[in-house]
């Protein structure tokens, strides 16, 4: 998948073939921000998790822990998720601080009045990847300690979150442009039929219409309903 931010849907779900294709896409999102001289974005990676999949020997291998890369690792947060009550504790703590830090960077351009234009948006531009690993899991998870419409309510309403989240701090925003991927196993969006993905990947790799999706599953039910893209 591409790992370039700018051109990443709002909400995009993926269908990796493997864990390094997972380390791909995070390091390179992230090294296409650090290593630039004048990054066009300063990105900050939130890694929401049920299976604790954090690739983290491979990461390190590819952005060993150094002064240098200081900043890489200071700009990423790995959190893990057991069920959807979880998930929306998390996803609130996270929109309340990105709130708190786009009140503190208005605050910072509306003093620094006297500089150019330019200069304030290059302050103040910075980009948020939200990156959701095993959300059929959590699911699973809130049917075992709750309802089943209570667990499809949660469902919903994390959903909505990052739909109204990302609506808010568009890619049109001098502040802030918030982004989701949401990792699913191939069994989640595909279980339909083999005939289904193997027509995906003769067609670039992208699925782009969703209307034979049937929502049997988790993935499925996402994909037909919130997600802008699906990529495998």
């Amino acid at each position: 998948m591409n790992a370039n931010f700018d051109n990443l849907n709002l909400l995009t779900a993926w269908v990796p073939d493997s864990t390094t294709a997972v380390t791909e896409f995070i390091t390179k999102a992230l090294l296409n921000s650090a290593e630039s001289s004048a990054p066009d974005i300063f990105l900050k990676l939130y890694f929401i998790d049920a299976t604790n999949s954090f690739p983290i020997s491979q990461f390190q291998e590819t952005i060993p822990i150094c002064d240098e890369n200081n900043h890489i690792y200071e700009n990423i947060r790995i959190t893990t998720c057991l069920d959807l009550n979880e998930l929306l504790i998390n996803i609130n703590k996270m929109t309340q601080l990105i709130a708190i830090n786009r009140f503190k960077k208005q605050q910072k351009s509306d003093n620094s009045a006297k500089q150019s234009i330019k200069d304030q948006q290059g302050i103040c531009r910075s980009g948020i990847l939200v990156f959701i690993n095993g959300i059929e899991i959590m699911f699973r998870n809130s049917q075992i300690k709750s309802s089943n419409e209570k667990s499809h309510y949660l469902l919903r309403e994390a959903m909505l979150k990052l739909r109204v989240m990302a609506n808010q701090y568009t890619p049109s925003e001098e502040e802030t442009s918030l982004k989701t991927v949401l990792q699913f196993p191939v069994t989640e969006v595909f279980a339909s039929t083999s005939k289904d993905l193997s027509q995906n990947k003769k067609n670039g790799k992208r699925m782009k219409n969703k209307q034979h999706i049937k929502g049997n599953t988790v993935g499925e039910y996402i994909c037909k309903f919130y997600v802008d893209q699906i990529v495998s």
